[in-house]
């Protein structure tokens, strides 16, 4: 994998990082793999399949995986534990969480949002 000079703002933990080949990480995305949930440090690699595209200003948590030729759009957070299948597109400024169901080769409008919790 090869990372541009200024093509990303904050990769911390770098360990944690697992790029296949082709993949392409946009302008000033920030990409971690560590975080704090609920006062416990939460540590887990981020997954990026071969040839995925994430767009500027992304920002990738903990656990996420990004499957072989999926594109997110700009300005999108990919929270903890977040799953994108192969083949998706996800739309710009949207927010993926882990408990969304998404499907392979499907293109997903911008701005998503997580549906309310139901009670």
């Amino acid at each position: 994998m090869n990372i541009g000079w200024s093509t990303i703002s904050t990769l911390s933990d770098p360990s944690m990082l697992v790029a296949e080949s082709g993949v392409i990480i946009g302008l000033e995305s920030l990409i971690s793999g560590h975080t704090i949930i609920n006062d416990k440090l939460y540590l887990k690699k981020i997954i990026l399949k071969k040839g995925c595209l994430i767009g500027a200003r992304c920002i990738l948590a903990p656990g996420v995986y990004v499957g072989e030729g999926a594109v997110i759009h700009g300005q999108t957070d990919l929270l903890p534990g977040a799953r994108i299948p192969q083949g998706a597109v996800i739309g710009k400024g949207s927010t993926i969480t882990a408990g969304m169901s998404l499907k392979e080769d499907t293109t997903y409008p911008w701005f998503m949002q997580p549906a309310p919790k139901q009670s």
